[in-house]
């Protein structure tokens, strides 16, 4: 999946409400993840949860709080 980050750029990856880019930025690899959860059958608490696991682990991983997010 990340050959593309030594050679040409990955496509993007489209599955069901996910959609993952990649473009180049200052010569690093730069990762756009869209989730649509318009397009699940989620309930609003299960999608609530996922957001929440989502910015958790950019937290713990990129080491940044993103505070806006509660």
């Amino acid at each position: 999946m990340f050959d593309g980050l030594f050679g040409g750029q990955p496509e993007p990856i489209e599955e069901g409400p996910v959609t993952i880019e990649f473009e180049r930025s200052k010569g690093k690899q730069k990762v756009t993840f869209v989730v649509d959860f318009g397009e699940t059958d989620l309930s609003p608490h299960k999608a609530a949860t996922v957001f929440k696991e989502i910015v958790g682990i950019l937290r713990s991983g990129l080491d940044v709080s993103l505070s806006k997010c509660k």
